[in-house]
């Protein structure tokens, strides 16, 4: 399968396919196994990843579409700083984002927040396109981000 799996963290994947869809039962986190890998341009992460660590894609410039499963409950910094992901759905699960987690996403146009009070850190979409919009139930932590930081939001 050529992936390099320690102690249930995925950290490296060796292969050249454009779409990826990871096994669920030997990975529980995903480490830094698809930093720079220019040719991926899809992944669906099954149920039972908890953790996507820091730099995870990054720098995978051709990604367009991740699934995240409703299992991750944390996105590490600069999980997916420089893919092409225009848009997402951030699972109801996942409570905390790190820093810069989609920073020179330039073609990211929607992020769709499950959870109202998911913990943005600074500069989640610093470099993405103006014209970006969030989306969340009302009245939580993720509008205040969007109003603070002069991102459009929507209620969803």
């Amino acid at each position: 399968r050529n992936l390099t799996i320690v102690d249930g963290v995925l950290t490296n994947w060796y292969g050249s396919e454009k779409h990826l869809v990871l096994p669920a039962e030997i990975i529980k986190e995903i480490g830094t196994a698809f930093r720079w890998k220019p040719s991926l341009e899809s992944v669906e992460i099954p149920e039972g990843i908890t953790s996507i660590h820091a730099n995870a894609f990054h720098g995978s410039s051709k990604i367009k579409r991740i699934v995240i499963p409703a299992t991750v409950r944390e996105i590490g910094s600069e999980a997916f700083t420089g893919c092409e992901i225009k848009e997402i759905t951030i699972p109801k699960s996942v409570t905390g984002m790190g820093s810069r987690v989609f920073m020179d996403c330039k073609e990211l146009m929607s992020v769709t927040f499950e959870n109202a009070n998911t913990v943005l850190d600074n500069d989640c979409f610093k470099g993405c396109h103006k014209d970006l919009t969030i989306k969340a139930p009302d009245r939580g932590t993720v509008q205040e981000y969007a109003a603070k930081n002069q991102i459009r939001f929507e209620a969803i």
